[in-house]
């Protein structure tokens, strides 16, 4: 039982299941959403996320968040197609949601820069951040298309870039 807890924190779709994942992603995408609003900070496209003296809209902030969450989920779902791997969208879609938790922290503690040792201590929080989203999307990303590790991690690779490009261009 308490293993089942930990693989929340790296791998949350093979407890939830893709159902209980698309829902537990859009609670999320809320809290997230309201946690960077509220302390201006940026989620934009597949990856990116970082403070700035201007704050975003909401509306910017939810448009920018849902297209990159479905680019990554459609592109790295493809990716894995491309590998001949049988893989279904809606499980990608959940995969990709559920690693965005990680960003919810990040979101909380970090706001407007303002100098100073504040300014290094969020920076260091946030790619802290990114590293356990990226881990999540990999552990996800390798059980769902059920590539070896070099293809995983190619394909990953290749299909943050892609989702990056997808998610500017369309945002």
């Amino acid at each position: 039982m308490i293993l089942m807890q930990w693989r929340l924190l790296y791998n949350p779709l093979s407890v939830l299941g893709w159902r209980n994942g698309l829902a537990a992603s859009t609670i999320v995408f809320t809290v997230l959403g309201f946690t960077a609003y509220w302390n201006g900070v940026w989620t934009f496209g597949a990856l990116d996320c970082f403070t700035s003296s201007s704050t975003p809209s909401a509306q910017r902030i939810i448009v920018d968040s849902v297209v990159g969450w479905l680019s990554l989920g459609i592109v790295l779902c493809l990716l894995a197609k491309v590998f001949r791997s049988k893989v279904r969208l809606r499980d990608y879609i959940a995969a990709c949601g559920l690693s965005r938790v990680s960003l919810i922290p990040v979101a909380a503690f970090c706001c407007k820069p303002s100098g100073g040792i504040i300014d290094i201590i969020q920076g260091v929080g946030l790619i802290l951040g990114m590293i356990w989203f990226v881990s999540m999307l990999y552990v996800q990303h390798k059980e769902l298309s059920r590539l070896s590790h070099l293809k995983a991690a190619l394909s990953l690779v290749v299909g943050i870039a892609l989702a990056e490009l997808i998610s500017r261009a369309l945002g």
